[in-house]
């Protein structure tokens, strides 16, 4: 957010906004779908906010890694993007991780909220009750009780977990938007790059051959 407030303030405008901030309507479109994606993307934030579990340790070091992975990805992308725009003006960036990934910030991204969800959940996860008889059935009861024992301790679990699904909603949006976006589904910034770009064979051959979002590990690990 730091560093796109940064070059909003360098360029002073947005071409992927500029048509919609333009009017009322557009611009009241704008926040609202900003005020919504920053709720639902603080989601496990929140949520482990309010809880009185304290977690648990393997989670939060797994969350901690891949978040930290992920904000290392974003801001390395932004950086070397915005180092190539000013270095290669009217040039699209295909160096450093935009060579094995069309968006590493969007990945980055993904990522980062990602991390924050697996430390989060089992301090979201409520403990059950009823944990010690959980799916255990009396002998010689009936076909109707086992089934029926069985469904009350599946939604029983279910419940318990209910938490947990709302703050999954968090990666799930943003793979929904993010991945829209890059698709040129949602938004307009793939147009404006086929209309900036379009005509570069390089550019061409970029697009077809890099991954959109999840990067090339195999790229990566051969070094071509």
């Amino acid at each position: 957010a730091s560093f796109l407030f940064h070059r909003a303030c360098k360029v002073k405008s947005d071409a992927r906004l500029d048509s919609m901030l333009a009017t009322t309507s557009g611009t009241i479109t704008f926040w609202v779908i900003s005020l919504v994606w920053g709720v639902v993307t603080s989601l496990p934030h929140s949520l482990g906010l309010t809880s009185s579990l304290s977690g648990n340790n393997i989670a939060l070091i797994t969350g901690a890694f891949i978040f930290v992975f992920g904000f290392f990805m974003e801001t390395i992308a932004d950086f070397q993007k915005w180092i190539w725009k000013k270095q290669n003006p009217g040039k699209f960036c295909n160096v450093g991780v935009w060579s094995i990934s069309q968006h590493p910030n969007f990945f980055g991204n993904i990522l980062i909220w990602s991390g924050i969800t697996t430390m989060n959940l089992p301090a979201i996860a409520e403990p059950l009750s009823t944990a010690g008889t959980l799916f255990s059935v009396n002998e010689g009861a009936s076909v109707v009780a086992v089934i029926s024992s069985v469904v009350s301790d599946c939604f029983a679990v279910i419940w318990s977990l209910r938490r947990c699904f709302v703050a999954c909603l968090s990666p799930i949006f943003l793979v929904t938007l993010l991945g829209g976006q890059a698709k040129g589904t949602i938004g307009s910034s793939v147009e404006q790059s086929y209309v900036r770009y379009g005509n570069d064979p390089e550019f061409q051959e970029y697009v077809d051959s890099v991954p959109l979002i999840i990067p090339d590990v195999k790229k990566v690990l051969t070094n071509r």
